[in-house]
């Protein structure tokens, strides 16, 4: 009952975080459209027990297609993914670049509860921001260490492709895990 009035619309609709798939992007912008690239795919599930954690991640552009097909081949074993603020964009930007890309891919067949929404009406009184990251400091206790800051992730990799110098890459990396497992200990 408690899913059913959190993810609006997903009426006698059951979590169960066995079928579910955690999923959060790194990408090269914000806007979105043809010219923004997810060269980061952050994927969490349970498996045998245990929580899993991969990371898919696009070295150079011609990369893409197989780190997509890498992506559906976990993203069809599970009935339900869940995100932040990903109906809105993570969802649309991979439907594009599947478009892109020539596969033909339709993630809207799955049951998707995106948490941002009912984040915003549990809590949006309580605290001054709704941030993934701000819920996980005042709900979860966490605090991140050396995060980088999501407007620099974009400029990061663009360095990677262009001069092949991967020395912030790893706070990229840690960054979506956070992302990911935030994301799982709050739903």
């Amino acid at each position: 009952e408690s899913f059913s009035v959190l993810a609006r619309g997903s009426d006698g609709a059951e979590i169960d975080l066995e079928r579910a798939l955690f999923l959060d992007t790194e990408t090269t912008g914000l806007a979105g459209g043809s010219g923004t690239y997810a060269f980061l795919i952050g994927l969490g599930f349970v498996e045998d027990g245990a929580f899993v954690l991969r990371q898919l991640f696009m070295r150079d552009y011609r990369e893409e297609a197989a780190m997509l097909r890498a992506f559906l081949d976990v993203a069809s074993r599970f009935e339900l993914l869940v995100s932040y603020n990903g109906k809105s964009f993570d969802v649309p930007l991979l439907e594009t670049r599947f478009v892109l890309t020539r596969q033909r891919v339709s993630l809207e067949e799955k049951l998707h509860f995106d948490l941002l929404h009912p984040a915003r009406s549990l809590w949006k009184a309580r605290f001054e921001s709704c941030r993934l990251s701000e819920l996980e400091q005042w709900l979860l206790g966490i605090e991140r260490e050396q995060d980088v800051p999501g407007h620099l992730i974009p400029d990061i990799y663009f360095r990677f492709v262009r001069t092949g110098d991967g020395a912030q890459l790893p706070y990229v990396f840690e960054h979506n895990a956070h992302d990911i497992l935030s994301l799982a200990a709050l739903t």
